[in-house]
């Protein structure tokens, strides 16, 4: 039985594939060189990325500098806008205020001449009418006063 593990094993041995990092590790010098390589590079990463990130949160620090003195200029150029629209509202309402007085004035002038208007023409009609009255009965008395210059010829029947 000892004999068949042993056929067995070294069977896994022949069949096992050797990768680089097995080979590596069996030369221990070399992996031993290799490791130590390996944690300087990442130490020089390290630092270079640590410097960089530095250089990286500077730059952002003058960028938010520059943003804090924009949006106090900006601050200040609102509160004389604010200033100015506050002064300006107050002159259009006041503007408003006289259009619309202007504007109640004509239209209640307006209204009164159109009633003025109303009026006389209505006088006028009257008038109109009241003098055809007088012409047509003024034609009429032409017409007897005529007849009984001029007597008609026609005998009225009885």
């Amino acid at each position: 039985m000892q004999l068949e593990v042993l056929k067995k094993k070294m069977r896994d041995i022949n069949m096992m594939k050797v990768t680089r990092q097995i080979q590596g590790y069996l030369n221990k010098e070399e992996h031993d060189g290799k490791k130590a390589q390996e944690i300087s590079t990442l130490e020089q990463t390290l630092l270079m990325q640590k410097t960089h990130h530095e250089q990286n949160v500077e730059e952002e620090k003058k960028i938010l500098k520059e943003l804090k003195k924009t949006i106090k200029q900006k601050k200040e150029e609102n509160k004389f806008l604010d200033q100015d629209l506050e002064s300006i509202n107050v002159s259009v309402n006041e503007r408003q205020h006289i259009s619309d007085v202007n504007a109640e004035k004509m239209l209640e002038s307006t209204a009164e001449k159109r009633y003025q208007d109303i009026v006389q023409r209505r006088k006028l009609v009257d008038l109109a009418k009241a003098q055809a009255q007088e012409v047509a009965v003024l034609r009429a008395e032409v017409e007897r006063l005529r007849m009984r210059t001029f007597p008609a010829l026609v005998q009225v029947e009885h």
